[in-house]
C-alpha cells in the first residue's frame, strides 16, 4: 500500500511506561508567586508585586502548538490536566492490520492504521471529544468519515480515562489476534491496559481521498483531574469532603501540592484548608463584566477565576506552582506551619501600627517608573481560536499622562487561564496595582506576629502625615514579607493599598491619599557632587578607593543622606552617613565606568530625587606601567657538574634595573622579576623558568639554539610591567672545541711520540677525547681520508704514544657530545721505523677492486669504486632531456661496502704493526655547471664538493690459522686503527656511507702493510758434555741471528751450533783437544 508508507510498514511497537515526576518543594522556604517574600524590601521586591509569575521557559504560543501535537515517543513524561482542555497526545503505539470479507478472507493487506494516544495522567473525569485536524470524529462522527457498520467506518474511536482497574481495548486486541494480522510486527493483549493513563485509541481505515494530506493530527477535549472540595458550604448541613471535577483553581493547586505521584506530595496535616476554602470561595464568586460586542453593551456575569491548563511534568514544581497561582492573582506562604494560599484581593485592615509598636529608623521607599504601568499586555490560551496563544490588554490614557506621555508596559503569561473576560480582568488589576508604588519597610514588637502576607493594616505615623487618613485610623499598607530577627524584633514590608484595584472599573488616578502634609515628601537634592580616585599601598596589597563628596541639602528636616553607586543597571545602596558629612568613601572598587549616587533623606523616611555623578574608575591603572628592566645581554659558558664527572651548559641573562617613581611615592617598589624563554624554532608558550631578586637569571644546562629571552618587573603590589626581550644563539655544548694546538712528534725506535697544548675547553677535558688519524701522504693529507691511529686520548691528556709511522699524523679535540674541532691539526713524519730494524713482511694493494661488493660498483669509465645507482633509468620521471647530470639520476646508495680481494698473510701467526691507506675524492652529481645562476667570480667552488658527510672506515678480521686454507677460524670485522695487531692472516673490508644520494664516492686506491720488526730472545744455561738442544720462548718466522756468550773458558775452549732453526738450537762446547764438556753460557738470538 502506498498511503503514509514511511510511518506505517513494518511500523514500531511502542507501549508507554508512565512517567511520575515529583516536584521539589522545600518546607521551609517560602513560596511567593505574585507577592514576592524577600529577606529586604527593595525596589526590585516592590516590582514583583501585582505581577504574574516569571514567564514559563518557552512562550505560550511555542507551548500552544506542543500541547495540540502528536510527537512520537514512549518516553515523554505524562502530562496532568486541570479544569477543562483541548490536548493533543503522544503517540505510544502505531501499527498496521489486514482488511477481511465475510468470509474471513484477507482483501487488502495493511487496510487499517492503529495508534495509540497517551493524552495525561489519569483518572481524568472525562474525554468528551475527539478530533482529526479540528474536525469532530467522536462521539459526533462528521459524515464524511461514516460509511455504515463500525468496522467499515474510516475512523473508528475509543477513549479511556485512565483509571487503575481500565481494561484494555478488545477491539485492538481482536485486530491483533486476527488471522491475517501482522503478528511479528506487533501484539496487543489483554494485560496492554495503559492503567493510570487517560488515552485514545485511533483505527483508521485506508482512504485515499480521505487521508490524502497524510496521517490526520489527533486532538481532544478533556475534563481534567477529580479533586478534592472540603469546603462545608459544597454539602450544607454536612461537614465532609467530597471529589469531583473542578476547575476551582484553589482546588487544583492544593490537589497538586499534596499528589505523591506528579505533585509535591506535602501531607494534608501541613495544608491550611481554611485559607484554600476562603480562596476557593473567592474564586467561585460572580463577578459582572460589561462588554461591548458589535457596538452592542452587554453585562456578563462568570466565575472570577478559573483554573484550566497543562501541568508539563517535567517542570519544577515551583515553575508549575507558579503558572497556576497566576490564574488566581495567587501566593503560598508558609505561615504558623501551614501552607497556604493567600489571594491579592480586597480585604478589610485587622491591625494597626503607630509609634507605640513601630521601631525607629523605618524606611519609606516609593518605586520608580519601573514599577508603574500604563499598558498591560497579556497573553492566554483561547479556546475560541483553536486554543492557540491569544493576547488582550488593558491601558489607561490617563495614566500615560501622569508618565509623560513614556509608553510603559508591562507583559504577563497566563497559561491557565483560558478566558478572555478574566484576563483582561487580571490584566486591569496589574495595570491599577503599579500605581500603589510605596513601600513602608520597618521593625516592629511581638505584636507583628499576629499579623500574615497578604493582610491589609493601618499604618499610623504623623511624620509623614498618615494619622489623619481614613478617619484618624492610618494609612492601609498590605503585607509582603514579615521575617524575625535575630534579636526576636519583627521586620515587616508593606506595600500601599487601595480596594478600588480589585473592581472591574478603570479608575483616573490613585484614590489612596498618601499623606496630609503638603510639602513633606519633597526633599531637596545635594548639590556639587564630585568623585575622586586615589591608590591605598598597605602591603601586599594595592586598593583604591573612590571619595564621593556633595554640598548639603538645604532643607531642615534632612537627616542623612543615601549613598551608592551602579554599575551596568544594578544599583546598589553601600551606607548611610551622618548629616554632618558630606563624603563617603567606597573602597575596593573594580575598574570599570560606575555611576555614584546619592539622595537625602528627611526625619519622615522621605528621600529625594537621586543625583548623580560618572566617573571611570581605573584602580592600579590610575598609575602608569611599570617599566621594564633593561637587558644588557646574553652570555654564555660551560660548567662542570656537582662531582666533575660531566659538563654543562649555562647561559646567563642580565639586565638593568629601571626606576619608577610614581609607584614608589606611594611606598610601591620593584621586589623580583619573572624571566621567561623559548626556542625560536618552536610554536609552544614561553615557559616560566623563575624569579630573580637581583639583575641575571642563570640558565643552567640549556641545549644548544636560538632563544628568545623575556624578563618583566613585579611590584610590591603584584603589578607586572611588560617584558622586555631579547633574542641569542646559544652554541652551548653544541659548538666545536678550539683546534688543537703546538702538535709535536718525536721518534724514537718504533714508537712516535706525540704532543700537543692541553685543552682549554671544559667539555674536551671533562669527558672529551682527542683522535688521532694518519695518512699515507706527506703532502695534502685531509682528515676525510686519513685512518685512525689507536685508541683515542681522553680530554685532559696532552701526549700520547702511537706507532712510528711515514705520513701525515692529524688531531683533533672531540668534545664530550661527540663534536670535533672545526680543523685538523697535523705533523709530517719522514722517519722510516725500518731505521729501527724494522722489515716490510706484506702488503696488499687493490686498484681493481675484484673483491666482494654490496651497494657498490666500478664505474666503467675511470675504474674507480662508487656507490651504486638507487634506482633504475626506467623509474625515473620526466624526458630524458630535463634530466640534466645522468650520474645523478635516481641517486645513488647512501651506504655500501667493499671486501679486499687479497689478505695478509705472515706465514705464521705473530704481532705485526699494521697500517692502510685510502684515496678518494667525493662529487656532488646534481651540480652542473648549467644549473648555476650566478656568475663565475661568486662561485664558492668551481667543484662545488665542499661538504663533508662521506665516511669511508676500514675494518679489519684476523686469523691465527692459514688464511689460504678455506677453513680458517676468523674474528668479526672490527673498526681498524693502525697499530699492533696479532695474528697470520689479516683481511679486510671498506665500509663507505653518505648523507646525501647526490653526494658520491670515488675509491681510487686501497692499501693495507703490515711491518714486523727485530725481536730478541735470550736465556743463561749450563750444557752438557754431550751438548744441549735449546729451544726458543717464542718461535721466530726465520733462522734467526745467534750470538754466544760463554762463562769460565779455558784456553783452547770452544763452542758448536748445529741444528739451527726459528724454534731453537743445538750448544755444544769442545776444549782444545776437542772433547766434549760442560760449560755456562749466555745466548741471544735477533730476528723476526
Amino acid at each position: 500500500m502506498q498511503w503514509l508508507a514511511s510511518m506505517l510498514l513494518k511500523a514500531a511497537y511502542m507501549i508507554a511506561s508512565k512517567l511520575m515526576v515529583a516536584v521539589g518543594l522545600s518546607a521551609n522556604v517560602a513560596l511567593a508567586i505574585g507577592f514576592t517574600v524577600v529577606t529586604t524590601a527593595t525596589v526590585a521586591a516592590v516590582q514583583a508585586l501585582g505581577r504574574a509569575v516569571a514567564p514559563p521557559d518557552i512562550g505560550l504560543g511555542q507551548q500552544g502548538m506542543s500541547i495540540l501535537s502528536n510527537a512520537p515517543s514512549n518516553t515523554a513524561p505524562l502530562p496532568v490536566i486541570y479544569g477543562s482542555r483541548r490536548v493533543g497526545g503522544t503517540r505510544v503505539f502505531i501499527g498496521t492490520s489486514d482488511g477481511y470479507d465475510d468470509d474471513g478472507e484477507i482483501v487488502g493487506q495493511n487496510t487499517f492504521l492503529n495508534m495509540v494516544f497517551a493524552v495525561a495522567e489519569g483518572p481524568v473525569s472525562e474525554i468528551s471529544a475527539v478530533y482529526l485536524n479540528s474536525v469532530e470524529v467522536w462521539p459526533n462522527m462528521d459524515p464524511r468519515f461514516d460509511n455504515g457498520e463500525p468496522i467499515k467506518k474510516a475512523v473508528y474511536v475509543e477513549t479511556y480515562t485512565g483509571k487503575a482497574n481500565q481494561s484494555a481495548s478488545q477491539f485492538l486486541i481482536d485486530i491483533s489476534n486476527s488471522t491475517g494480522g501482522v503478528q511479528d510486527d506487533w501484539a496487543w493483549t489483554a494485560d496492554h491496559k495503559l492503567s493510570g493513563v487517560a488515552y485514545v485509541y485511533l483505527c483508521l481505515m485506508y482512504d485515499p481521498e480521505i487521508w490524502a494530506a497524510g496521517v490526520p493530527v489527533m486532538t481532544c477535549d478533556v475534563k481534567g483531574r477529580i479533586v478534592e472540595d472540603s469546603r462545608p458550604t459544597v454539602v450544607p448541613g454536612y461537614a465532609f469532603s467530597i471529589e469531583k471535577y473542578s476547575d476551582n483553581p484553589a482546588l487544583c493547586i492544593k490537589d497538586y501540592l499534596t499528589n505523591t505521584t506528579y505533585g509535591r506530595g506535602i501531607d494534608d496535616a501541613l495544608i491550611g484548608n481554611t485559607s484554600f476554602n476562603a480562596a476557593a470561595n473567592y474564586c467561585d464568586e460572580l463577578v459582572s463584566y460589561t462588554q461591548t460586542v458589535n457596538g452592542v453593551n452587554s453585562t456578563v456575569s462568570q466565575k472570577r477565576y478559573t483554573l484550566n491548563g497543562v501541568v508539563n511534568t517535567a517542570e519544577t514544581n515551583m515553575n508549575s506552582l507558579g503558572k497556576m497561582l497566576s490564574s488566581c492573582r495567587g501566593s503560598l506562604v508558609f505561615s504558623g506551619g501551614f501552607y497556604k494560599l493567600v489571594l491579592d484581593k480586597a480585604v478589610s485592615a485587622s491591625i494597626t501600627f503607630d509609634e507605640s509598636n513601630i521601631l525607629p529608623n523605618y524606611e519609606i521607599v516609593r518605586a520608580g517608573k519601573s514599577f508603574l504601568a500604563n499598558q498591560v499586555s497579556v497573553n492566554y490560551f483561547n479556546p475560541e481560536a483553536e486554543w492557540q496563544a491569544d493576547f488582550t490588554y488593558e491601558k489607561s490614557s490617563t495614566y500615560k499622562t501622569l508618565d509623560n506621555n513614556l509608553f510603559l508596559e508591562k507583559k504577563l503569561e497566563l497559561p491557565f487561564t483560558t478566558n478572555t473576560l478574566t484576563a483582561k480582568y487580571i490584566a486591569l488589576q496589574t495595570l491599577k496595582a503599579s500605581r500603589q508604588n510605596i513601600v513602608f519597610n520597618f521593625k516592629t514588637t511581638q505584636v507583628g506576629l499576629l499579623a500574615e502576607v497578604g493582610d491589609v493594616v493601618y499604618i499610623n505615623l504623623e511624620a509623614p502625615g498618615w494619622n489623619t487618613l481614613n478617619s484618624n485610623a492610618g494609612k492601609e499598607f498590605k503585607i509582603i514579607q514579615i521575617s524575625i530577627e535575630a534579636n526576636d524584633e519583627i521586620m515587616i514590608s508593606a506595600i500601599e493599598y487601595d480596594a478600588n484595584v480589585y473592581t472591574t472599573e478603570v479608575f483616573t488616578y490613585d484614590t489612596s491619599r498618601n499623606t496630609n502634609l503638603p510639602s513633606l515628601g519633597t526633599v531637596t537634592v545635594p548639590t556639587n557632587i564630585t568623585a575622586t580616585e586615589t591608590l591605598l599601598f598597605n602591603a601586599p596589597q594595592i586598593n583604591n578607593r573612590v571619595s564621593i563628596a556633595w554640598t548639603k541639602s538645604l532643607d531642615s528636616f534632612v537627616s542623612s543622606y543615601d549613598v551608592g553607586f551602579m554599575k551596568g543597571n544594578r544599583l546598589q545602596l553601600i551606607k548611610k552617613i551622618n548629616v554632618t558629612g558630606t563624603q563617603a568613601n567606597f573602597d575596593y572598587i573594580e575598574p570599570g565606568l560606575y555611576t555614584f549616587f546619592i539622595r537625602a533623606r528627611n526625619n519622615a523616611g522621605y528621600s529625594s530625587e537621586y543625583t548623580s555623578v560618572i566617573l571611570k574608575v581605573k584602580g592600579k591603572s590610575i598609575l602608569p606601567a611599570v617599566n621594564a628592566p633593561g637587558i644588557t645581554g646574553v652570555t654564555e659558558s660551560l660548567v662542570t657538574t656537582t662531582l666533575g664527572s660531566g659538563v654543562k651548559a649555562k647561559a646567563v641573562l642580565s639586565w638593568v634595573a629601571v626606576a619608577n617613581p610614581e609607584w614608589e611615592a606611594i611606598g610601591v617598589n620593584v621586589e623580583s622579576y619573572e624571566v621567561e624563554f623559548k626556542l625560536q624554532s618552536t610554536s609552544g608558550n614561553y615557559e616560566r623558568i623563575g624569579s630573580s631578586t637581583g639583575t641575571f637569571f642563570e640558565f643552567t644546562d640549556i641545549a644548544p639554539g636560538i632563544y628568545n629571552f623575556r624578563v618583566r618587573a613585579v611590584n610590591d603590589g603584584d603589578i607586572k610591567s611588560d617584558y622586555a626581550e631579547i633574542a641569542a644563539e646559544i652554541t652551548a655544548l653544541s659548538a666545536p672545541p678550539a683546534n688543537v694546538a703546538d702538535f709535536y712528534l718525536r721518534a724514537e725506535s718504533t714508537q712516535a711520540n706525540l704532543t700537543w697544548t692541553p685543552a682549554t675547553d671544559l667539555d674536551v677535558k671533562v669527558g672529551g677525547t682527542f683522535q688521532i688519524r694518519h695518512s699515507v701522504v706527506t703532502s695534502g693529507a685531509t682528515w676525510g681520508v686519513a685512518i685512525k691511529v689507536g685508541s683515542d686520548v681522553p680530554g685532559s691528556s696532552n701526549s700520547a704514544s702511537m706507532p712510528l709511522l711515514v705520513g701525515t699524523y692529524l688531531i683533533k679535540a672531540v668534545d664530550s657530545t661527540g663534536n670535533k674541532s672545526t680543523a685538523a691539526t697535523s705533523i709530517v713524519n719522514t722517519v722510516s721505523p725500518q731505521l729501527f730494524d724494522a722489515r716490510r713482511q706484506a702488503t696488499v694493494t687493490d686498484t681493481t677492486f675484484a673483491g666482494t661488493k654490496s651497494n657498490m660498483i666500478i664505474d666503467s669509465d675511470t675504474g674507480y669504486l662508487k656507490f651504486e645507482a638507487d634506482a633504475p633509468w626506467d623509474s625515473v620521471p620526466g624526458n630524458v632531456d630535463e634530466w640534466g647530470l645522468i650520474d645523478s639520476i635516481g641517486g645513488a646508495d647512501t651506504s655500501g661496502y667493499y671486501e679486499f680481494a687479497n689478505k695478509i698473510d705472515l706465514g705464521a701467526a705473530g704481532n705485526a704493526t699494521l697500517t692502510s691507506a685510502i684515496t678518494f675524492n667525493a662529487v656532488n652529481t646534481s651540480d652542473i655547471w648549467d644549473n648555476r645562476l650566478a656568475t663565475i667570480d661568486l662561485w664558492d667552488d668551481v667543484d662545488a664538493n665542499d661538504f663533508d658527510d662521506l665516511n669511508a672506515t676500514m675494518f679489519i678480521a684476523t686469523t691465527q690459522q692459514d688464511p689460504a686454507s678455506g677453513s680458517a677460524t676468523w674474528t668479526g670485522y672490527q673498526e681498524f686503527t693502525i697499530g699492533n695487531y696479532y695474528g697470520r692472516g689479516f683481511k679486510f673490508k671498506l665500509v663507505c656511507t653518505s648523507g646525501d644520494p647526490t653526494h658520491q664516492i670515488n675509491v681510487t686506491r686501497l692499501e693495507a702493510t703490515a711491518d714486523v720488526y727485530f725481536r730478541f730472545d735470550s736465556e743463561t744455561v749450563t750444557t752438557a758434555t754431550g751438548g744441549s738442544a735449546l729451544t726458543y720462548s717464542n718461535s721466530f718466522l726465520a733462522t734467526p741471528q745467534i750470538a754466544i756468550t760463554a762463562n769460565d773458558m779455558a784456553t783452547g775452549d770452544y763452542y758448536a751450533i748445529t741444528s739451527s732453526s726459528g724454534t731453537g738450537f743445538t750448544l755444544r762446547f769442545y776444549n782444545a783437544s776437542g772433547t766434549g764438556i760442560a760449560r755456562t753460557a749466555y745466548y741471544l738470538a735477533r730476528g723476526y
